[in-house]
């Protein structure tokens, strides 16, 4: 992507995409008392080792998919 002469890393793909939407979602649901909430899928916290401890965050709609998904909150 980009010009020819110019290096520009881009990323992108629906994990980059519920990530952003994650982040976003975060300012919504810890908009009082937290100064940082970390949000994940449920994919992304199946996938986590056993030093993690991902608390239940609800099930959330996020643009660009067509159901809600299971989101978690890390050291929240």
């Amino acid at each position: 992507m980009g010009a020819p002469g110019r290096i520009n890393y881009t990323i992108i793909g629906d994990a980059v995409n519920v990530g952003q939407r994650l982040e976003q979602l975060g300012k919504v649901v810890f908009a009082e008392g937290c100064e940082t909430a970390i949000l994940v899928s449920g994919a992304t916290a199946a996938e986590l080792g056993p030093e993690f401890h991902p608390a239940p965050a609800g099930r959330h709609r996020v643009k660009g998919r067509a159901g809600e998904i299971d989101v978690f909150s890390l050291g929240a």
